[in-house]
């Protein structure tokens, strides 16, 4: 079972925070995703498999998966024999410039690739990242949330994120020092409630009362963070589901139409022909290889229901 920790630590002047954790694989519906934060999948047995417009990453005993923050990707939730522990955290930067030299050279490092594959079981010199992930995973298992606890998860999210700065300058020497935009715990709520509720008609309204905003002040907020209306937004998580599920299941057009959020079958196919000028049978018919870009490329617009 997931859980929401929301615990702040810090690496020297970095300021980081695991934000949650489920100690253990759960199926959940797939469709490609994106989140605001870090995701980390550490696995303990068989092989976890990974989709990104990339290409496919699968990890195996021993090895763990980290996603950057606002990648689309999709865990296959068909391999069999499959555990493993997926949690994410956030770099919580502020005032770039103003951090120490360590701090930016550990903050490009974490930001110079969008999906990596670590091998965690080579610790040799540095963090033993297996000892870490499998105390946190103990400590997920018989989480209470007493002081105790959360100083000890603490402490075991900051070796984490030291591990994982460790493996990816050994993968990747010579880091830049760019800086990143910053991420914060509203973005992250934000982003989970449109991968969890792309399927409501209603959810401006639902996810402003979330915030204690209104639906006016939420677009303001979405147009500054992201670049688009509720509306806009809606569409394009709308049409990566929907391209996911026309590609990779056998799903009917009617079923993924009302998975979507759409009344009709005929109102759902007209969406996707406007978006990206291709029927659901088209797109299905022309397969894997069709290019899932197209809303990035053509921009995205409202649509009636």
């Amino acid at each position: 079972m997931q859980r929401i920790y929301s615990l702040n630590f810090s690496i020297g002047e970095l300021p980081c925070r695991l934000t949650a954790i489920c100690p253990h694989f759960e199926k959940t519906s797939a469709y490609f995703h994106r989140h605001p934060v870090f995701e980390l999948h550490y696995v303990s047995s068989g092989i976890c498999a990974v989709k990104t417009s990339l290409g496919l990453s699968e990890a195996t005993v021993g090895q763990a998966i980290l996603i950057a923050p606002g990648v689309y990707h999709c865990v296959n939730q068909n391999m069999p024999n499959v555990d493993k522990m997926s949690l994410s955290f956030e770099i919580l930067q502020t005032d770039t410039p103003h951090l120490d030299r360590d701090s930016r050279l550990l903050l490009s490092a974490m930001n110079t690739a969008p999906i990596s594959v670590l091998d965690i079981t080579n610790s040799a010199g540095s963090v033993p990242l297996l000892d870490v992930l499998e105390q946190i995973r103990t400590l997920a298992d018989h989480y209470e949330d007493e002081l105790v606890q959360r100083e000890q998860m603490r402490a075991l999210a900051a070796l984490l994120f030291l591990g994982l700065f460790q493996k990816l300058t050994d993968q990747r020497p010579q880091p830049t020092l760019e800086p990143t935009d910053s991420i914060s715990q509203r973005d992250f709520l934000i982003d989970e409630f449109f991968n969890l509720h792309f399927g409501l008609n209603d959810g401006n309204e639902r996810l402003a009362k979330l915030l204690c905003i209104s639906p006016r002040q939420l677009d303001r907020i979405l147009r500054k963070s992201y670049g688009m209306s509720y509306r806009e937004k809606l569409t394009e998580i709308r049409i990566e589901v929907s391209m996911d599920l026309l590609l990779t299941t056998e799903k009917s057009v009617a079923e993924i139409s009302e998975m979507v959020g759409y009344s009709s079958p005929a109102n759902f196919s007209t969406f996707i022909k406007n978006v990206t000028g291709k029927t659901p049978s088209a797109i299905r018919a022309a397969g894997r290889g069709y290019y899932r870009g197209t809303v990035g490329q053509q921009g995205v617009s409202g649509h009636h229901q």
